[in-house]
Order: structure tokens, then sequence, then C-alpha cells
């Protein structure tokens, strides 16, 4: 399933031009995918401040969507970026870092991960750079627990 359409491409392209994106620097990647969901298979950007160097934290996605598990991996080799995957699996949708080392994550992530705390915090503090995890109680009745 591929949910890409070229409307869909005209419509996006007019309201980037209309937030003042130059479009010579967009760059247009269609990559096979399973659902809409970037925000919980999509990938996370790291950032090396001191190296002005760019990676892509990859985590694993459910493993009935193949191919949503495989777009920030597909995206990492497009823009020739290092890729680091970790093994933990989780919804990119439980997470939100603010850049400063505090890391928001809902306990439906945690629960959701079927890790213990100990190496889901592991996995965050190594990968994502979170000093310090602040769990959340779901605020939702989605099934997910997004924040």
């Amino acid at each position: 399933m591929v949910f890409y359409t070229a409307t869909a491409k005209k419509k996006l392209t007019q309201e980037l031009e209309k937030a003042g994106v130059d479009m010579a620097q967009v760059e247009w990647y269609f990559i096979k995918n399973d659902s809409i969901w970037t925000i919980d298979f999509g990938p996370l950007p790291l950032v090396d401040e001191d190296s002005q160097t760019v990676a892509l934290l990859d985590w694993k996605y459910y493993p009935n969507r193949y191919n949503d598990d495989a777009i920030s991996t597909q995206i990492g080799q497009e823009i020739g970026v290092t890729i680091f995957r970790d093994d933990l699996s989780v919804e990119g949708g439980n997470f939100q870092g603010d850049g400063e080392g505090n890391c928001y994550i809902t306990n439906r992530g945690l629960t959701n991960s079927g890790v213990s705390q100990e190496a889901f915090e592991l996995s965050y503090k190594e990968y994502a750079a979170c000093d310090k995890i602040h769990f959340l109680k779901d605020v939702s009745d989605d099934g997910t627990g997004h924040i």
C-alpha cells in the first residue's frame, strides 16, 4: 500500500511554498509503506552538535508492518547518514524529547515494549541521549497510549 498521489504532492508543494520553503531544496522520496502513521515508525533524527553531523535512530516497529519498519533505514540510506538500529520495539507516538536530555514516554510505551524498565531506560539513554526519562500516565484510551 502506498499513500502517495499526485494530488497530495501538489497540495503539499503548495502549502510548503506558501510557508516560504524553497522547493529547489526539497527532495521527494517515494518509499513503499503499510500505513500513514509516520510518527510511530519514522526515524528519530540525532544531531551531534560538536561534529555537526546527523544520524537516524530506527527502532523496531510492528512485526507485521514490514514496509513501515524498513522506512527509517531506507531514508537514512537515501540521504547518506548513519543509521542506528536498536532491538527495542517501540512506537514513536509514545515518545517526545526536548533536545536537552529530557525524554517523555507514556507508561504504555514501556508496557508495550515487552522489556524491563531498566532495559527500556538503557536503550533510550544509549540511543536517544535521554539523560532524564519522565514516564507519563496515558491520557487517552486509544489503544496506543500516545503522547
